[in-house]
């Protein structure tokens, strides 16, 4: 049903917005460590420049792996108490004076999604394993949803989630941070955009990201408006690379760049620079 999904999507999506879209980028590198087989996840470290996550998708151990733009292996972490039912996505973000990464156990269609929230290893002295800090189970307001689009903005202290749809019908909802109850994710958008499979809020807070097996699309947001009002906006789209399976997706530093990655051994590390 997933290749469905994407050859669905790439045939539709780029024939829509191809006109408008810069040359395709080839890739940057491909990681080094052959144990990340289906990335499905990308969150650039908030401590080093040029530091990236990742992990796998389902049926694998609960891992993350770093690495650099030259796809060095950096570090393998095991994250203790956590399960890998289906990982789908990772987010960095600072938050009190700490650094942190988000891992999404959100795919599939279980009523009940998981949230693990680590504080990022060093890659200078990385560790076997890192400890939970806090886990935020929650479910979705209605219908239960297959979800593999998760992005942090520790400003307003939120989450969001994007949904995976067939069809253009892509809802936006929002959860607070740090809960401290089983909470009930509350929806905020509902978007022409079918089949999201990654997210990612830019560093400044003013872009989220929406990643799909084609285009991706950005919507912006101005000072003190809400996300969802940010939402109601129309997005821009940006042509992304070809990809086996595209569900990785983050901005750089800068806000600006996009970082991809793709399914597959080795698997190939894009750097898409901004469009003006």
């Amino acid at each position: 049903m997933q290749k469905l999904f994407a050859l669905t999507l790439i045939l539709a999506t780029f024939a829509a917005h191809a006109a408008d879209a810069p040359d395709i980028p080839r890739p940057t590198a491909t990681l080094e460590n052959q144990q990340i087989s289906e990335s499905s996840g990308i969150a650039e470290s908030t401590i080093a420049d040029g530091v990236f996550w990742t992990h796998n998708d389902s049926g694998h151990p609960p891992v993350i792996f770093a690495f650099n733009k030259k796809g060095e292996h950096l570090a393998a972490v095991r994250i203790a108490g956590a399960q890998a039912i289906d990982w789908e996505d990772i987010a960095s973000f600072e938050f009190e004076g700490e650094h942190y990464l988000l891992i999404a156990d959100t795919g599939g269609n279980r009523a009940r999604k998981t949230l693990y929230v680590v504080k990022e290893p060093s890659v200078e002295n990385p560790p076997a394993s890192a400890k939970v800090e806090w886990r935020i189970t929650f479910s979705f307001d209605g219908p239960v949803q297959d979800c593999e689009a998760v992005a942090v903005h520790p400003e307003t202290e939120t989450i969001l989630l994007a949904t995976k749809s067939p069809l253009p019908d892509c809802r936006v909802y929002e959860l607070p941070l740090k809960p401290e109850r089983e909470v009930v994710a509350k929806q905020i958008a509902r978007l022409k955009i079918m089949a999201v499979t990654a997210m990612d809020i830019s560093r400044d807070g003013r872009r989220v990201v929406l990643g799909t097996y084609g285009p991706c699309a950005e919507y912006e947001r101005a000072d003190e408006q809400s996300w969802a009002d940010a939402f109601a906006g129309k997005p821009k789209f940006r042509k992304m690379p070809p990809r086996k399976q595209g569900e990785a997706i983050c901005y750089g530093h800068d806000s600006r760049t996009l970082y991809l990655t793709s399914e597959g051994v080795p698997a190939p590390l894009w750097e898409v620079p901004p469009e003006d």
